[in-house]
């Protein structure tokens, strides 16, 4: 997992800073300037980095674990190509006031610019964690995919994301796990 990690740090971040100032698309639907503005969904969002690093935990069988490691370089290096070929910026909202999600949502804006969107990198690691400890322990795994679904509502909530990036994260994830681990998901 250490080297999962790795190679999204060594992607992510040199890709969003390249990525500043560069034109940008914007995905963003009319009825999403509609959905509110809700701090206490940055939990969710960063529970994220918790349920991608499950599998660790959870997935006992070493071949498996590889596949899944595989299905995450996967997602991680696809989304990479397409944030260089078609980067997407996020429209965020000016954060005024305190509190403690308004400062955790300020550090998710102080340390991800508002690029690298189109897919969701917080929804496809997520659902790929979900599907691959699903497949090793159902109760776990079906927790995570409840996590999956606030967490995909949290990247809308918080402004990080919209519907097309989550859309297409999850897409990414199940083509990862059909390609990397199994046909059968449940």
């Amino acid at each position: 997992m250490l080297f999962v990690v790795t190679v999204w740090v060594l992607c992510y971040f040199p890709i969003n800073s390249f990525s500043e100032g560069r034109p940008a698309h914007t995905l963003q639907l009319g009825f999403e300037r509609d959905i509110p503005f809700i701090p206490f969904f940055v939990v969710f969002y960063v529970m994220a980095y918790l349920v991608v690093v499950m599998p660790y935990f959870v997935v006992r069988d070493i071949r498996d674990y590889r596949r899944a490691v595989a299905a995450y370089l996967f997602i991680i290096l696809i989304s990479s190509a397409v944030y260089i070929l078609y980067p997407v910026k996020a429209a965020r909202p000016e954060i005024s006031g305190h509190g403690i999600f308004l400062d955790i949502i300020a550090l998710v804006y102080l340390v991800a610019k508002p690029y690298n969107l189109f897919p969701s990198l917080h929804v496809s690691l997520s659902a790929i964690s979900s599907m691959v400890c699903l497949k090793h322990n159902k109760a776990i795994g079906y927790s995570l995919i409840l996590l999956v679904f606030l967490i995909s509502l949290s990247t809308l909530f918080v402004k990080q994301h919209y519907l097309a990036d989550i859309i297409s994260a999850a897409v990414l994830a199940f083509i990862s796990y059909y390609m990397f681990l199994s046909k059968k998901i449940v």
